[in-house]
């Protein structure tokens, strides 16, 4: 019997690498897109606001493709002023195949494999992985309905000394690790936040300007959480007596489990021990942007995955605050 190949059904907001690549090679193909995506508009000046809608004139510099002189103030700006693009010596090109890899990857990709795909040194794909992450932050997120709220401790255990000896780490809840709390939407968004321990207080201040007052939250039995939870329907699960979901909890009509927000820390644990191996606290709240952008994101194709971080554009992050001490 013979088989029947059926045409392989895409969505029609994906675009593949081999596509992406083709963009990429051509550095003037390259610069329409990006200026299409950053000035949707058409050009804005960086320095004094004034609009070519508005009837300002810019002025295009031929020898050097995508530096403008507004019209207005006279000032220069470029296609990466002001964003984590800014002064960057590598192509357009690049730029665009490693958002690609990084935005359509499930749990993202090292910057040594990305260095490599890419023909890069390490350090530069390093800096560059991290640059397009100030690119998918800073999204004012608020969360509505049923929000689910759980930490984890983030980035791997600490690491047992020569000999066998104790760590001298403290045991139960303590500072062995970076401590995130995830808020979660049932089938929706999610916002991780770095939290300085599990008090009432540290949660508060991560809850309350990312949770809507009409929300419900369901946790476990934390007893920090009843304080935060205060004002809110508030449902719990009691997982040291083996409960996991509590169906129409308290007559609800909601059943209550935290398993999204668990849901999501697998997603956290996968990437961090099969992708990036280890993560510093330096840099953790990039690394969490990361997942958090591409989580709200899965359902969206990489086409719109792209528009969203070119046109965001992030702020600008040079090297040497990356390398600067904590």
């Amino acid at each position: 019997m013979s088989h029947v190949h059926r045409p392989v059904r895409r969505n029609p907001d994906d675009i593949t690498f081999a596509a992406i690549e083709k963009i990429a090679a051509d550095e003037g193909a390259c610069l329409a897109l990006f200026e299409a995506l950053r000035f949707p508009g058409g050009l804005r000046c960086s320095a004094c606001g004034a609009d070519e809608r508005q009837g300002c004139g810019f002025t295009r510099h031929r020898s050097r493709p995508g530096l403008y002189t507004c019209g207005g103030c006279r000032r220069q700006f470029s296609i990466t002023s002001g964003t984590a693009m800014h002064r960057t010596r590598l192509p357009l090109g690049q730029w665009l195949r490693a958002i690609w890899l990084l935005s359509s990857s499930s749990k993202g990709i090292s910057a040594r494999k990305l260095a490599e795909m890419l023909g890069l040194t390490y350090k530069v794909g390093w800096h560059l992985c991290h640059r397009i992450r100030t690119m998918m932050g800073d999204r004012q997120i608020s969360l509505s309905g049923v929000v689910e709220i759980d930490e984890i401790y983030a980035g791997a255990p600490p690491r047992k000394p020569h000999g066998g000896g104790p760590s001298g780490v403290p045991t139960g809840r303590g500072p062995r690790r970076p401590l995130v709390l995830t808020m979660v939407e049932r089938s929706g968004r999610v916002v991780l936040e770095r939290i300085a321990s599990h008090s009432s207080a540290a949660i508060g201040r991560a809850v309350a300007p990312t949770v809507d007052p009409a929300a419900t939250i369901i946790t476990d039995t934390l007893p920090a959480y009843r304080r935060v939870a205060a004002g809110h329907e508030h449902l719990t699960v009691v997982h040291s007596a083996g409960q996991f979901v509590v169906p129409d909890a308290g007559g609800s009509g909601v059943d209550a489990h935290t398993n999204t927000a668990e849901a999501v820390h697998g997603m956290i644990r996968r990437a961090v021990i099969g992708v990036w191996h280890w993560i510093s606290q330096k840099h953790l709240d990039r690394y969490l942007d990361e997942l958090a952008w591409r989580h709200n994101r899965r359902k969206e194709g990489h086409l719109t995955r792209i528009v969203d971080v070119i046109g965001w554009g992030g702020r600008p992050l040079p090297m040497k605050h990356l390398v600067r001490p904590i």
